[in-house]
C-alpha cells in the first residue's frame, strides 16, 4: 500500500526523468499526478531543493517556480484500514532558452555611436521578466567593422547569444583646389585647396 508512481504531465527537456521549463508558474509533481493504492487517505506534498543561484529553497507546500534541483515528498495519509506511506522523488525546473541577436549599426567617421540594440529571435520572456545587462563594442574609432557583445543575463533563462558588427564608414569630403595665376615668367605660386 502506498504511492505507487508520480505521473507527470509537463516539459520533459533535461536529463532528469522528471523536468519541466521555468514559465514563472510554480512546478512540480503534485495533486492530479500521482497515484495511490490501498489507504483512502489525502496525499500532502512538501518541496525543497536549490535554485539554480544557490539559494535554498523549502521545506514549503508550494511548488518551486525558478529553475533549480528539488524533491517532492508526498505524503498519504493513513486510514482505518491502512497505514500511512511517503515517497520522495526528484525533479528539475530548467531555465527557459531563448536567442538574443544583436541588430547590426554602422556609422560615419567622426559620428557618436548609434545605440545598440537586439532581438529576441527564438523564445519569449515572460511577464514582467526582464534582462540585466548591455550590449558594448570593441573599441576603436578607425574605419572598419567593431564586433558587438554582450553581458545580458537573467537566471531564469538560458540564453544564447548572436552577435552582429558596429561598422565604422568613411567620411565624404569635399576638396576644392583654388584657382591660381602668374606673370609670364614668374615662378609658380603654391596650389592650395578648400574643403
Amino acid at each position: 500500500d502506498g504511492i505507487r508512481d508520480y505521473k507527470v504531465t509537463g516539459v520533459q527537456t533535461c536529463a532528469l526523468p522528471i523536468c519541466y521549463t521555468y514559465n514563472k508558474n510554480p512546478q512540480g509533481p503534485g495533486p492530479g499526478q500521482t497515484t495511490t493504492t490501498g489507504s483512502t487517505g489525502g496525499v500532502t506534498y512538501q518541496y525543497q531543493g536549490t535554485d539554480s543561484q544557490g539559494n535554498p529553497y523549502g521545506p514549503s507546500s508550494t511548488p518551486p517556480t525558478v529553475p533549480g534541483n528539488y524533491t517532492v515528498t508526498g505524503t498519504l495519509a493513513g486510514d482505518r484500514n491502512h497505514k500511512g506511506a511517503e515517497k520522495t522523488v526528484n525533479f528539475t525546473i530548467a531555465a527557459k532558452p531563448i536567442t538574443i541577436t544583436a541588430d547590426a549599426k554602422s556609422k560615419v567617421y567622426g559620428q557618436v555611436d548609434p545605440s545598440l540594440t537586439y532581438q529576441i529571435t527564438s523564445g519569449t520572456l515572460e511577464t514582467g521578466d526582464s534582462l540585466s545587462g548591455s550590449l558594448s563594442r570593441a573599441t576603436g574609432e578607425s574605419v572598419g567593422k567593431y564586433a558587438i557583445s554582450s553581458t545580458l543575463d537573467n537566471s531564469n533563462y538560458e540564453i544564447t547569444y548572436v552577435g552582429a558588427d558596429l561598422t565604422i564608414g568613411k567620411k565624404a569630403l569635399t576638396i576644392t583646389a583654388d584657382a591660381k595665376s602668374k606673370t609670364y615668367g614668374s615662378s609658380d605660386p603654391s596650389l592650395t585647396y578648400q574643403i
